[in-house]
């Protein structure tokens, strides 16, 4: 068997010392331990790399020598920390090899990382979802990627293929609140480099799935094989090596289909089959909808209209009077002018608006230049630092221990009198 060596960019500087070591102490190692190297920037190097990259499972940004890859009994070793996402694009890639890892925390020992049965039955999951939708989001992460608009166009036809709605949403960098603001949609494609296509979506109100998912679930006749990939120009027509070919467009339908129902793994019922056509079913913004009676067009901004939160209402009022101004509190925290126990110190004159320098006893004065308008403000507390409350403390025993001595000298002085 062969050994694959991969590391995270913290140690790639210790790739080549590492290979060298080992031809060293096994001489017969040569041809049998392959080393991943960064992968090349100038423009030829990198329109090769993007033909080689075409039928391969090699990460994006790395390369074999010989353009060589792990097969299903080679070994594979990561040099790195366990929460990396190339790590997880590795063990996801490559999830029918034993992958190894070391790292800090192995303690000087190769670390075998588990099978990733649990994080496929998660996309697979997802997957399902997907089938379910009818509103499908199409979130932009990169654009700077090579070719993601070709597979924002690909995603784009694959889900209109599957008469369901899609929509193209760029927000930057993702986060539950961003996402959290189009309740309407139903599911996620999130479109970004394959370091950073796996989300962890247990905050967000839907799951969120990678290109390959949406490929897997909603073009007609795709079975999953197990073969998995993070990079999304491994489904880009006719060039990547997980792209849907014409045996699966003309993959004869089953009994299921043909009676137009499917199994849902995700309300375990009988529901109608997902509708596919290979013509627009929408033109422009809107999707035009049968009914009954008439033609109806139905818009994006139609499902404004059914929310009960509209977000903030900027509408003027002409009939509200604007709030009046008044004046805040002022001084320093401990010890506001405003505050019952110390008003008038440190104030200001508020007609003037300067400073007016006040004798510490002279409280009378103060209570006549303060507005008569003005509520009293609310007394505010001081939080006491936990020396203060050390010191407290310290001080309440002292005085406990104090009262408990001359308790205790009564006693005595009772005793000493009694006949």
């Amino acid at each position: 068997e062969r050994v694959f060596l991969f590391a995270h960019t913290r140690y790639q500087h210790l790739v080549p010392e590492i290979a060298r070591r080992v031809r060293e102490k096994r001489p017969g190692s040569h041809g049998r331990f392959y080393t991943a190297q960064v992968a090349p920037i100038t423009k030829e190097q990198k329109a090769s790399e993007e033909r080689d990259k075409a039928m391969s499972r090699i990460p994006a940004g790395y390369i074999f020598e010989g353009n060589r890859e792990p097969k299903k009994d080679d070994r594979i070793i990561f040099l790195g920390p366990s929460e990396c996402p190339l790590l997880t694009t590795i063990r996801l890639s490559f999830n029918q090899n034993d992958v190894w890892r070391y790292g800090e925390d192995t303690k000087g020992a190769l670390q075998k990382e588990t099978a990733p049965s649990r994080m496929l039955g998660k996309r697979f999951y997802t997957m399902s979802k997907v089938k379910e939708a009818n509103i499908i989001g199409i979130v932009v992460g990169t654009m700077s990627a090579t070719r993601y608009l070709d597979v924002i166009k690909h995603v784009q036809d694959v889900i209109r293929k599957a008469n369901k709605k899609s929509y193209l949403i760029l927000v930057g960098k993702i986060n539950v609140p961003k996402l959290s603001n189009f309740a309407e949609i139903d599911q996620f494609v999130f479109v970004a480099c394959p370091f950073q296509s796996m989300v962890d979506d247990e905050d967000y109100f839907v799951s969120i799935a990678t290109p390959l998912e949406a490929e897997l679930a909603l073009v007609r006749g795709r079975e999953w094989t197990g073969d998995y990939s993070t990079d999304f120009r491994d489904i880009i027509p006719d060039q990547g090596r997980l792209q849907s070919t014409s045996e699966h467009k003309t993959k004869p339908a089953d009994d299921d289909e043909a009676a137009g129902v499917r199994f849902s793994l995700i309300t375990r019922k009988v529901e109608p089959a997902i509708g596919r056509s290979d013509q627009a079913d929408a033109a422009g913004a809107g999707a035009v909808v049968k009914s009954s009676s008439a033609l109806t067009v139905k818009t994006s901004s139609d499902y404004m209209l059914t929310r009960t939160f509209k977000g903030l209402d900027a509408t003027e009022r002409p009939d509200e009077a604007p709030a009046q101004i008044e004046p805040g509190l002022f001084g320093i925290a401990s010890k506001y002018a405003f505050e019952s126990s110390g008003a008038g110190r440190n104030g200001r004159d508020l007609d003037a608006g300067n400073e007016a320098p006040v004798e510490k006893d002279s409280k009378s004065s103060v209570q006549e230049e303060t507005p008569t308008d003005v509520a009293p403000a609310r007394r505010l507390v001081r939080k006491r630092t936990p020396a203060e409350i050390k010191a407290m403390l310290l001080r309440k025993k002292k005085e406990e221990d104090e009262d408990d001595d001359d308790e205790e000298e009564e006693n005595m002085e009772s005793r000493v009198e009694a006949p």
